[in-house]
């Protein structure tokens, strides 16, 4: 399905999750604890580590859904078209809404009376704005990273 390079498909491994490890471990250390109650889950710093790992392979689901939609593993070096972007929000905000009730569900967190909802869906806003701004923000700075001048 795909024709990819090997050294620069290592590369662009490396650099996305690199990237998006760090986006992912800012966002998660500032607003764990100003929005939220830690129930089985804990607000430690091996939490925000354990929690930004599981950001970084929502990271990668995202951008092999939108790989495979596209039929190219590089996707992200044109323009891109409803085609990326649409199915790109709607499985980020399906993941975060998922992950969201089943938390809330099983006791992991709640919410702090400060915490924006979505109404009707009960889950943080904060949580879905996470996936659908730093998602599409760790892809475009790692092609930075790695090819300066993107095509867009």
């Amino acid at each position: 399905m795909f024709r990819v390079n090997s050294r620069q498909s290592v590369l662009h491994i490396l650099t996305l999750t690199i990237v998006a490890f760090g986006l992912h471990y800012v966002w998660e250390s500032v607003q764990c604890s100003a929005l939220y109650e830690h129930g089985s889950f804990k607000a430690t710093r091996w939490g925000m580590v354990m929690a930004t790992l599981g950001d970084v392979v929502i990271t990668w689901i995202l951008y092999i859904v939108v790989a495979a939609l596209s039929r190219r593993w590089r996707w992200t070096l044109s323009f891109w078209t409803w085609r990326q972007w649409l199915p790109l929000i709607a499985v980020a905000l399906m993941i975060g809404v998922g992950i969201e009730l089943h938390a809330l569900a099983t006791g992991r967190w709640g919410y702090l009376p400060r915490t924006p909802i979505v109404p009707l869906l009960g889950v943080s806003i904060v949580a879905l704005l996470q996936l659908a701004i730093l998602t599409p923000t760790a892809f475009l700075i790692a092609d930075r990273a790695l090819w300066k001048t993107p095509k867009r």
